[in-house]
């Protein structure tokens, strides 16, 4: 049920509560003409409706248990509303970060594999090929390297953060931890691994690990390496993000609100007299 609608349902309820506050006979008019504007094929449930207000508020008490009864539930209703507002403001938060973060770390992990692939030139004598890497090209890749790790880590922690909300967000947080496993591997070409998955860059080691042997480091992170994992994990949390976020479930007493079949089955507003 949307904003919108609840919001109309409330109008509605307290159209009733008006008229119920003059007669008995012009809220029967009333809510008998509502019944025949909707062009709702339900007469004898109008009938019966008619009836009961036409004989129940003969009373001044049948009249103010009714009054009370439209006032607790519009009372609820507004907590509900601002409930959905509540809910929608929260939605929006999260799937704006998520995309924010998640757009980030996919272009910088491409971005990565790229320079990569730059840096590596290949030269090739009568006898050898070798690869080597300029000083240039290392500084650029060094400042991708950081780049990356950045924005993995902003991804791993936001998961970490929400890890409450859903199933699906523990999953993502725990396979972005999952750096822990070859954390020695990344330590010995001067990425570091801490207990949370975060990775921290020792440039100079990174530096020393590029011109000596570029080769490795580029397996360990390249389009074979890390980079390409967090790519694919990213895209898989993208592919479900219409459910990371947990669905809403107010906990309403009576899910009666419904403008459309309000009139419609003997009283939909489920009066307990």
């Amino acid at each position: 049920m949307t904003i919108a609608s609840m919001a109309k349902n409330s109008s509605m309820l307290y159209s009733i509560m008006q008229k119920t506050n003059s007669t008995s006979t012009s809220a029967a008019d009333w809510i008998s003409g509502q019944s025949s504007s909707a062009e709702q094929n339900t007469a004898s449930s109008t009938d019966w409706l008619t009836r009961s207000i036409s004989t129940g508020l003969t009373t001044s008490t049948a009249q103010t248990s009714l009054l009370d009864i439209i006032s607790q539930r519009l009372s609820e209703q507004k907590s509900d509303i601002a409930a959905l507002e509540d809910y929608s403001k929260k939605q929006s938060s999260f799937s704006e970060n998520f995309s924010k973060l998640s757009g980030a770390l996919k272009k910088s992990a491409v971005s990565l594999q790229t320079d990569f692939t730059a840096a590596s030139k290949t030269t090739t004598t009568s006898t050898t090929t070798t690869t080597t890497t300029g000083t240039d090209a290392t500084g650029k890749l060094i400042s991708s390297i950081k780049d990356f790790a950045t924005n993995y880590n902003n991804m791993t922690q936001f998961f970490k953060d929400n890890s409450k909300l859903s199933t699906n967000i523990k999953n993502l947080a725990a396979s972005f931890s999952d750096t822990k496993y070859n954390s020695r591997a990344y330590a010995s070409i001067g990425i570091a691994v801490d207990s949370s998955g975060k990775l921290s860059v020792d440039e100079d080691k990174l530096r020393s690990s590029l011109q000596n042997d570029p080769t490795k480091v580029e397996n360990l992170l390249g389009k074979s390496g890390l980079s390409a994992k967090a790519a694919k994990k990213t895209d898989a949390a993208i592919n479900i993000s219409d459910r990371l976020y947990p669905s809403l479930s107010l906990k309403t007493k009576n899910n009666f609100l419904d403008s459309s079949s309000l009139l419609a089955s003997g009283l939909t507003l489920d009066f307990y007299w």
